[in-house]
């Protein structure tokens, strides 16, 4: 996939933390919208427990008008991710090799 789509603005945005022990360890849920409805992203990841190991897992959603993109750590899409909860960010980049493409993601509070 040689295009490059830039979605950049404002929004409406919703973020949740690991609050408790019902949610996995360091899960982050967020789910985006921009105000005009033609882009969407959502967001789950967590440190799943699977048999003896314990990894982070993803899985991020885009919307960009028609076309959606998906990335999944289960389908061995690879994550870089920081959480920074003191400045109020999330940063994560993700590549598929199976659809050949990436997104870098930013989610940054006011």
């Amino acid at each position: 996939n040689n295009n490059i789509d830039l979605i950049n603005g404002s929004g409406f945005s919703h973020i949740e933390g690991n609050h408790g022990t019902f949610f996995p360890d360091g899960w982050i849920w967020s789910q985006c919208i921009n105000r005009f409805n033609n882009a969407s992203f959502s967001l789950a990841a967590g440190r799943f427990e699977i048999g003896l190991t314990k990894s982070m897992n993803f899985v991020i959603y885009i919307r960009n008008n028609n076309t959606i993109t998906i990335y999944r750590s289960t389908d061995l899409d690879r994550f870089q991710y920081k959480i920074d909860s003191d400045k109020g960010y999330v940063h994560i980049k993700a590549t598929s090799l199976n659809s050949n493409s990436y997104c870098d993601i930013i989610i940054q509070s006011k």
